[in-house]
């Protein structure tokens, strides 16, 4: 792939998880197209630091849907981020503005570790549903207070 190639994917694939009104004609983006080691960071309305959501790759399924392995999220409160997210594999739905994985999903807070198998998270709301093989680990200042 040029590096034009590249630079115009890149913009596409933000214009889509932005929810811009690029669209897929516009751009001669095509589905099936791969975007590799990308971060994207989303801001409030304010343009404080909301999310970096990252990933080592994300292919376009549809002009709704786009597939990100090694899904890796920071959600930041305030100046820094006191929660990630991991998924080995998720799906980002554009118009719904969320993410789903039913893959391994692991969420690390400074008083807790959250895992499942599946997820349902609302990006703009910054929340989520958890199904499958739930478990929750609280810390305390020693660490793990459960196995």
């Amino acid at each position: 792939m040029k590096k034009n190639d590249a630079l115009l994917g890149l913009t596409c694939f933000l214009g889509l998880l932005l929810g811009t009104s690029i669209s897929v004609a516009q751009t001669e983006f095509a589905i099936g197209s791969i975007i590799r080691d990308f971060q994207l960071p989303q801001h409030d309305d304010d343009g404080k630091l909301q999310l970096m959501i990252r990933g080592d790759q994300a292919m376009v399924m549809s002009t709704n849907r786009i597939r990100v392995k090694d899904l890796k999220i920071d959600i930041y409160q305030g100046e820094k981020s006191d929660m990630f997210m991991t998924s080995p594999e998720s799906d980002y739905w554009k118009i719904e503005g969320r993410l789903t994985s039913s893959a391994n999903v692991i969420v690390e807070h400074p008083s807790f570790v959250l895992t499942s198998e599946k997820m349902n998270w609302e990006l703009e709301k910054s929340r989520g549903v958890f199904k499958e093989k739930v478990t929750l680990k609280l810390k305390g200042k020693s660490g793990i207070l459960s196995k």
